[in-house]
């Protein structure tokens, strides 16, 4: 007699879409080794291990565009398959809980720790992925949340609160600038009520740790343009260019300079963009440069003399721009002074006395800012009007009376277009110092240069935008808080080394990428962002074919695309590809010896799971 035995087939279908390629990114650059290298690990600690646990958490923040603690345990456990496969360690159902993640940030808000996790982060991209530095960038930023101020604490209220009137925490950042992009190499995280000036020093200080060869090029704004941060670049071999703050000697120099162009002293060349073959393109700025010689008192000690350049320039942009508000401004004072006097009639109030116009007037003008630019002229009107003394109807008997109104009326409004001309001259214009020789840095490249400064401000958005979106924080704890912006932070530096990479190889291969822009799919660019590039992975399944303890699984094909940036990023299609590690001896014993045993074995290892 034949006996048919029925075998059960289970199947799964998981989604992966860009899960791979982040953990392999992480992998490839040895993210969690680092971590796990600084962080030393706990005798009692089970699992994954904290380097471990941040390449999957990252890896769900940048997949989901969510930092919250919370969500990620369920989403593990969804995904538990393939982060077993990718992670090299079988995944337990209590790796990615909240208090887990909890001491993940708490790890991470040690400042020696992070500094060494930084600094060999920064190493190993760099021998990976070839990145040349060109210069650095810093400037400092706001994040927000729903806290309510300690005494001591790092969510504070900060100089110019946000409209809202919330709590934030203070970032400061530096940036290098890396084949036309930006990667961020340092941050400092601080309370939201801290002075930016006192920032920057040091991070300085770390990222000339981390380079060890002076030579790079700092830029940052007019905050970082104080003498001791100048000195202390300039004494170390390193080079600055910053905006002048307005105050001060500073403020006399800037008026002594622009006056020379003013009165025509001085000439100023004309500056302009240019294309990538390097041909002038639009006329942008105008300006020249001097020269002056610094001298101050090092904070390691001793004084330390040195020359800089001071570049005296004038933009376009932003004296078309001031020009337009004075403009905006003498025309709304046109229009109030006007008003002031209205013709007789009814509910128009007129002016009698001579005092009360030109108070009245001259409060107009002040409030505008345009008294240097504006001027009026005003006349006396009297009127005479015969009326009957006492009440009643009049008659040709009745006595009268003459009574006289005096009122004054503005009767022009005068511009003074010289003035205007003359502080239209002096619009626009901006002291930059720097102590690189001419020969390195021409007025015009230095001008370009700091134009495209707003790179490190693509950070910021990074950081408040989507995937990461650290606005608000879901965490109270001071160390909760700072672990998370740096978690957050390498996010930030895996999405723009993505944008780094992939940039190099299109311009390296003239090339451009398609399909990556929703119901355009011929649109072409050769600056994909990190966002779309990662978006472009989505709807990738991998479907498991399990029986008789044979798993067959079974991955959806890349498209072109998917295959092209998977080789931009030097990362191995095969990651898509993953299958099961090899089966343990002892369970392959264990089915042998039949289904009692073999359940008592998968019983055994969920007990131990669990503890």
């Amino acid at each position: 007699m034949n006996t048919q035995q029925k075998t059960e087939t289970e199947i799964s279908i998981e989604r992966l879409d860009d899960i791979p390629l982040l953990i392999a990114l992480q992998q490839r650059i040895g993210l969690g080794e680092i971590i796990d290298e600084v962080i030393a690990r706990h005798w009692l600690h089970q699992g994954l291990s904290i380097g471990q646990l941040v390449v999957g958490w990252l890896t769900y923040i940048l997949s989901k565009s969510d930092h919250r603690k919370v969500a990620v345990e369920d989403w593990a456990i969804e995904h538990q398959s393939i982060l077993s496969d990718l992670l090299g360690t079988p995944l337990r159902r209590t790796d990615f809980t909240d208090d887990r993640l909890g001491q993940v940030l708490s790890h991470l808000a040690v400042d020696i720790a992070w500094q060494e996790i930084e600094n060999q982060l920064w190493q190993n991209t760099v021998n990976v992925y070839r990145l040349t530095p060109e210069r650095v960038r810093l400037d400092a930023t706001r994040f927000s949340g729903y806290h309510t101020p300690e005494t001591v604490g790092l969510m504070q209220h900060g100089y110019h609160p946000n409209p809202q009137k919330l709590a934030q925490v203070k970032l400061m950042a530096a940036s290098i600038d890396c084949h036309r992009s930006g990667h961020l190499i340092a941050t400092d995280v601080v309370p939201g009520d801290n002075a930016d000036d006192p920032l920057y020093l040091p991070v300085i200080r770390r990222i000339r740790q981390t380079f060890l060869e002076p030579g790079l090029l700092y830029i940052g704004d007019s905050k970082m343009s104080a003498i001791e941060i100048r000195a202390e670049l300039a004494s170390g071999g390193d080079f600055y260019l910053v905006p002048l703050a307005l105050v001060g000697d500073a403020s006399k120099l800037h008026d002594e300079c622009v006056g020379r162009i003013v009165s025509g002293s001085q000439t100023a060349s004309l500056i302009y963009n240019t294309d990538s073959e390097g041909q002038s393109t639009e006329l942008i700025a105008a300006g020249y440069q001097t020269t002056r010689s610094q001298k101050t008192t090092l904070e390691a000690g001793g004084e330390y003399t040195w020359t800089e350049r001071i570049l005296v320039i004038r933009s376009l942009a932003a004296a078309k721009k001031q020009f337009a508000a004075l403009e905006r401004r003498i025309e709304e004072a046109t229009q109030a002074l006007n008003a002031l006097t209205p013709d007789p009639g009814r509910g128009h109030r007129q002016i009698r006395t001579k005092p009360q116009l030109i108070q009245k007037a001259e409060a107009i003008l002040a409030n505008a800012h345009v008294s240097d630019y504006l001027s009026y002229t005003f006349g006396r009107e009297q009127t005479v009007k015969t009326r009957y003394v006492g009440r009643g109807r009049g008659s040709a008997t009745r006595q009268k009376r003459q009574v006289r109104t005096t009122r004054y009326q503005i009767t022009a409004v005068i511009r003074d277009e010289a003035a205007i001309m003359a502080a239209f001259c002096g619009m626009g214009w901006q002291l930059y110092a720097t102590n690189l020789p001419e020969a390195d840095l021409p007025i015009d490249e230095a001008v370009r240069l700091y134009r495209a400064a707003p790179r490190i401000e693509r950070h910021f958005h990074l950081f408040k935008g989507a995937p990461i979106g650290i606005q608000p924080m879901y965490v109270r704890n001071d160390d909760q808080i700072k672990g998370l912006t740096r978690l957050l932070s390498l996010g930030v530096r895996l999405l723009t080394l993505i944008e780094i990479v992939t940039r190099r190889h299109l311009a390296q291969d003239s090339m451009m990428l398609a399909g990556l822009y929703e119901g355009n799919p011929n649109r072409k660019t050769d600056v994909p962002t990190a966002v779309r590039l990662l978006r472009a992975f989505r709807g990738i399944h991998r479907v498991r074919f399990i029986s008789r303890n044979k798993d067959s699984p079974y991955t959806t094909p890349l498209s072109a695309n998917q295959r092209q940036i998977l080789g931009m990023l030097a990362i191995d299609e095969e990651i898509y590809q993953t299958q099961k590690p090899p089966e343990h001896p002892f369970e392959s014993i264990a089915r042998r010896c039949g289904a009692f045993l073999a359940q008592i074995a998968v019983t055994f290892t969920r007990v131990v799971n669990r503890r």
